[in-house]
C-alpha cells in the first residue's frame, strides 16, 4: 500500500509500505485487543477495531 505525503511538516514514517512491517503492526495491535493469538483464534478485524475503541473510551472517561 502506498500513502502519499499530505503534511510535509510531518514525515511518512516509510514502515507504512513495508508489508512485512504491516504484518507486525496487525498482529501487535490486535493482540492489544484480545490477548496473543487474536488473529489465530478467529476474532474479525472490526472486532478488534470495537475492543480498541472501547478501551480508549474508558481510558479518556476514566474520571468522569
Amino acid at each position: 500500500m502506498e500513502y502519499k505525503q499530505k503534511h510535509p511538516e510531518f514525515p511518512l514514517d516509510s514502515a507504512w509500505s513495508d508489508p512485512d512491517k504491516i504484518k507486525h503492526f496487525v498482529d501487535e495491535v490486535s493482540d492489544l485487543a484480545f490477548g496473543d493469538d487474536t488473529i489465530q483464534r478467529g476474532f474479525t478485524m472490526e472486532e478488534v477495531i470495537t475492543r480498541i475503541k472501547l478501551y480508549c473510551y474508558r481510558s479518556i472517561n476514566e474520571y468522569d
